[in-house]
């Protein structure tokens, strides 16, 4: 679970696991509301994602692997406990069907809905309903995701010394530095038969490249001399405690194969494989390796989430800037209008406001977002342009000479370099007026408190305006912190 998955391949079968119990998301005829289950690895509970075409991106369907079913937010409704529905796709471009994975630091999953920004949760904590709501932290709203491993498919069996399972020619097993057709093994039911997934508790058979089957000798010699299935040549599929308690396999599960005669298949560090380890340790796991796709357009990139920490050094970047109105001293009217906004304080411990994606407009305590229609009315382009410079970290960070002259009618202003400041859990940036006859005025001050901010790929950034009502100037910043 704390394996930090960083794409999915489209269109190849997965399951989403209830983080809190192992039951799985299930959907039943089109229109019904999502649900949980436990997993039975019908094909209910089998999903699969697909890219908007033409597109590379991270908002992704969600569609039922043998359906054309997908996701759908019931509605198009961005309101709390709105049904997650399965249903047929409208168009590429609708908002409501369409996804995003957002990895958290334990390695699960939280799945946010493009068009309300709300997560997939668990209704009233533990289900069975499936519905959107705000993101809460709670555990009825985190996902085991993961590609579910199927019957007949090529694979390779990763070694705890990360070496490779294989076949020799001669019948004997070992293990290889790399990939190769004796280094691929099948995994068929005792039947032979190859359909379906992979399920913890299932009895299967491993055919290697040569068309063998590996066999587990009494004494604990493993080889693979037969073509035939019968006792020896079957493996029951274990966790890593050694029981067989319903669930699917994931691709980023370690597996342990039991042998008919109740010990484990392990493969030593002097590349010798058996089957005689008596439980299941760390040498019996296995992680199963599918062939590379490389092909970009079959991935769909899931962005991680991480939180800010006090005592973690953060650096606080402004990228753009422009001046909305210039300082002249107190304006009563324009300081009456935003009482109590003061400085642009951005301290984000414990709001929980942050699950929204960055730039979709900040509200916080001590912070105001205005409209543009109400940014335009502010702004002042009659005044005479302040002496502007940048101070941070006990020095001027910009620009190269004293100031830069700044008005609005210069617009956004791009830096060639970001202005930056580096801080331990806490950093700011405060905007200055140079002043030759007295002291230097404050113009503003972009303060980040980054202990508990939501770090999105371990960065965090938007839009914000910087105002002075002394001074009665507001500036506004693009500014990002990682």
């Amino acid at each position: 679970m704390g394996n930090r998955s960083r794409i999915f391949r489209r269109n190849r079968p997965l399951a989403i696991v209830f983080a809190k119990d192992g039951r799985v998301v299930t959907g039943g005829a089109q229109g019904t509301q999502l649900h949980l289950q436990a997993w039975s690895g019908t094909a209910e509970q089998i999903w699969c994602i697909s890219n908007v075409p033409g597109e590379l991106t991270r908002k992704v369907h969600i569609r039922r692997h043998d359906q054309k079913w997908v996701f759908d937010v019931s509605g198009a409704s961005k309101d709390n406990s709105a049904k997650v529905l399965c249903y047929g796709p409208h168009n590429s471009a609708a908002a409501h069907q369409l996804w995003e994975f957002q990895q958290l630091e334990d390695g699960t999953f939280r799945i946010v809905a493009q068009h309300s920004e709300k997560v997939l949760d668990a209704q009233g904590g533990d289900g069975p309903k499936i519905i959107q709501y705000g993101w809460n932290k709670s555990s009825a709203q985190r996902w085991v995701v993961g590609e579910l491993v199927e019957y007949g498919e090529k694979l390779a069996f990763e070694t705890h010394h990360d070496a490779y399972a294989m076949a020799h020619s001669d019948g004997s097993m070992g293990t290889a530095g790399h990939i190769k057709s004796w280094e691929t093994f099948t995994l068929v039911r005792p039947d032979g038969s190859t359909n379906g997934v992979l399920s913890y508790g299932d009895e299967v058979a491993i055919r290697t490249h040569h068309g063998t089957h590996l066999s587990a000798q009494p004494g604990g010699d493993l080889n693979h001399k037969v073509q035939h299935i019968k006792g020896w040549e079957r493996f029951v599929v274990t966790r890593g405690d050694g029981s067989t308690k319903s669930g699917p396999v994931l691709r980023q599960d370690k597996v342990f194969f039991r042998g008919a005669h109740g010990k484990f298949i392990t493969a030593n560090r002097d590349g010798d494989v058996r089957a005689s380890a008596p439980e299941p340790r760390s040498w019996e796991g296995f992680s199963l390796i599918t062939g590379p796709d490389d092909l970009i357009q079959n991935w769909a990139f899931v962005r991680d989430v991480t939180y800010g920490r006090s005592d973690q050094n953060y650096t606080l970047s402004i990228h753009q800037f422009r001046c909305l109105r210039p300082a002249t001293g107190i304006h009563t009217d324009l300081a009456a209008s935003m009482v109590g906004v003061g400085q642009a304080l951005i301290d984000l411990a414990g709001t929980g406001l942050f699950s929204t994606p960055v730039g979709k407009g900040i509200a916080l305590s001590g912070l105001m977002i205005m409209s543009a229609s109400a940014t335009a009315i502010l702004i002042d382009k009659d005044r005479e342009p302040d002496d502007l410079y940048f101070y941070g970290n006990g020095q001027k960070l910009w620009p190269d000479g004293k100031y830069r002259s700044t008005h609005p009618n210069d617009g956004w202003v791009d830096l060639k370099r970001p202005i930056q400041a580096t801080g331990r859990g806490k950093v700011a940036i405060t905007l200055m007026e140079y002043d030759s006859g007295s002291g230097d005025d404050i113009l503003g001050k972009l303060e980040v408190d980054m202990d508990g901010v939501e770090l999105i790929n371990r960065e965090y950034g938007g839009f914000v305006r910087v105002l002075n009502e002394d001074e009665d100037s507001l500036y506004e910043l693009a500014f990002s912190v990682h």
